[in-house]
């Protein structure tokens, strides 16, 4: 009976074993070290289409997957395409590189040895992000509080400074802040709606005379988006809009200076429009530049 005993108890082990093989696991390893040019950006992997992490720079993310064979891309970029057979029991290591293009920067995966990642990987240099590391999904509303500083096409000379040099103002530059509200409809229509409120001032200033341009408006800019890649990172805006001014006033304080005078001038509430193009290449970052 014993001896039977130990006869099933073989049989269950090698059952066991042989499962156990059966099912072991393949890992690929992806990471991406610190990259100067690209270190406000960050990527989408994909394993045969199936979205695995989000990775940015100086992070790796181990992922265990079944035997087989796979596609690996970057952003769902053909160029980015990476397959591999994975074998069981066998880890594999890919590293995210950058490429510098003339207008933007596509990404490359390329399989290393263990030797070059481990070096990377165990240095302490690199977090490893989890499976919650979700995507950034953009918000279809966003507010926010803008702050700038503009210079006018034409300058109106005030006065004559001491060194023979002028003294003047600018009606469209100045200091410019405002709440700015927009919101996106689907993937190629945004609508912008801006409240702000700008002065202009001498320049140099004065110590004996002083001449402001305050006035404020909103502005309303239907654009429409330009996707580059999925649009998620990378993308232009064009528009043009409306504007209403409700409020615009200058204010002469020069009686100090020969043939000076004090006044004030208030202006009728007018229409204006403006003409607008952005490059997007981060969710929250932008590089802007506007006509008016």
């Amino acid at each position: 009976m014993k001896k039977y005993l130990i006869i099933i108890a073989l049989l269950i082990g090698y059952i066991n074993t042989s499962f156990s093989n059966d099912t072991i696991a393949g890992r690929v390893i992806f990471y991406q070290t610190n990259n100067l040019h690209g270190s406000s950006n960050s990527y989408k992997l994909f394993a045969n289409d199936s979205l695995l992490i989000r990775l940015k720079n100086n992070t790796y993310f181990v992922y265990d997957c079944s035997p087989g064979l796979y596609s690996f891309t970057v952003d769902k970029l053909k160029n980015s395409q990476l397959p591999l057979v994975v074998e069981k029991g066998k880890t594999y290591y890919i590293r995210l590189i950058e490429n510098t293009g003339m207008f933007r920067i596509m990404p490359e995966l390329l399989l290393v040895d263990s030797l070059t990642a481990n070096s990377k990987i165990r240095n302490g240099s690199l977090t490893k992000v989890e499976k919650t590391n979700l995507p950034y999904k953009r918000p279809k509303n966003r507010l926010g509080i803008f702050l700038g500083y503009g210079i006018g096409t034409n300058s109106i000379k005030v006065a004559s400074t001491a060194d023979s040099n002028s003294s003047t103002i600018s009606f469209g530059g100045g200091v410019l802040f405002g709440l700015k509200y927009g919101r996106e409809f689907g993937r190629h229509f945004d609508l912008a709606c801006d409240f702000n409120y700008q002065f202009s001032f001498l320049i140099p200033p004065l110590t004996n005379a002083a001449t402001n341009f305050d006035r404020s408006f909103i502005s309303l800019t239907p654009s429409y988006i330009i996707p580059l890649g999925d649009g998620e990172k990378m993308r232009f805006k064009v528009g043009a809009g409306i504007d209403y001014y409700w409020y615009s006033k200058l204010i002469i304080n020069t009686s100090k200076l020969t043939n000076g005078f004090d006044d004030s001038w208030k202006y009728d509430k007018t229409f204006g429009y403006q003409l607008d193009s952005s490059y997007y290449s981060e969710p929250i970052l932008q590089n802007r530049c506007s006509t008016i």
